[in-house]
């Protein structure tokens, strides 16, 4: 069996706001503390000014707590279609950052498969979303769980049977190495040549090219505040348009002239007589009118 993997803590909000700096640093006797950006620049807006007085108290310990904890802020991200909502769904601020955090919490699980990533998060729906993803270095737990975990060092179930299958994908990896370094070679060059340093876990997949399909590219758009959904041209419906608005311009015209000759008839007769009647003898006869 190989070595226990390193704990990885990956915190959200609601999991911060229900600490303070004692149960904080308990944590760290578990494993090492991230906190993604989204989440660090979301505890700033708390503090700053928070709908209640207990978020913007807990906020504010945070932050005073943060820059001497030892704990550390990643950038990681990444989307999966399970975390993707309907198209055509609009989120909500909030419901846009629980998804940008558990976004983070698998972008930090696709980065370092060499650890088990624990997101702690006191929300059930996005543990069970969690959950959903399916992967294998990554599960989700509330804070009260870890604050037993770390003090009376009771491991949570679901982190244990993270860690087995851990190991057993190990094991397994290992198993297909041993596989290959049996296999007979066919010449000394060619061994040489076949003979390559084996990885003992995956590579971790680039997060940039996680995106899993359109929808999910079309939410990250839609997220950064530049997605404009494209619009087919009808070159019909913009001459109707047209049309429509050159026969008001004619129709308000011509009010506009019955209106000023009933008003000022000694301003108006004068203006046709010079300006308007010339104009209209110069038109084109209308055929069959002669």
């Amino acid at each position: 069996m190989s070595a226990r993997p390193q704990i990885l803590l990956v915190f959200d909000t609601t999991s911060l706001l229900a600490g303070d700096p004692k149960v904080w640093k308990d944590y760290k006797r578990v494993g090492s503390c991230f906190v993604p950006t989204v989440v660090l620049e979301a505890m700033q807006d708390f503090a700053d000014s928070a709908a209640e007085p207990g978020q913007e108290k807990a906020a504010k310990e945070f932050m005073t707590f943060w820059p001497k904890s030892g704990w550390q802020q990643t950038t990681a991200t990444a989307t999966h279609r399970k975390l993707t909502p309907a198209e055509g769904a609009s989120l909500s601020l909030t419901a846009r950052l629980s998804l940008e955090m558990a976004e983070a919490a698998y972008g930090v699980a696709l980065e370092r498969s060499d650890a088990i990533v624990v997101f702690v998060c006191n929300g059930q729906p996005l543990l069970k979303r969690i959950a959903a993803l399916g992967q294998d270095n990554l599960c989700g737990i509330t804070s009260a769980r870890l604050l037993q975990w770390a003090r009376a060092q009771k491991e949570p179930e679901v982190v244990t049977q993270q860690v087995e299958r851990w190991d057993q994908s190990d094991d397994s990896s290992g198993m297909s190495t041993a596989s290959q370094a049996r296999s007979p070679s066919k010449g000394h060059k060619k061994a040489a040549t076949a003979r390559k340093p084996a990885a003992k876990r995956p590579k971790p997949i680039p997060i940039q090219e996680e995106i899993i399909d359109d929808s999910a590219y079309a939410l990250q758009n839609r997220r950064r505040g530049f997605y404009v959904k494209p619009k087919k041209t009808n070159i019909f419906a913009q001459l109707s348009t047209a049309l429509v608005a050159l026969v008001m311009a004619a129709f308000m015209i011509t009010v506009l002239g019955v209106m000023w000759k009933m008003a000022f008839p000694e301003t108006f007769n004068p203006f046709w007589q010079q300006h308007i009647q010339p104009q209209l003898k110069k038109l084109p006869p209308i055929p069959g009118l002669e």
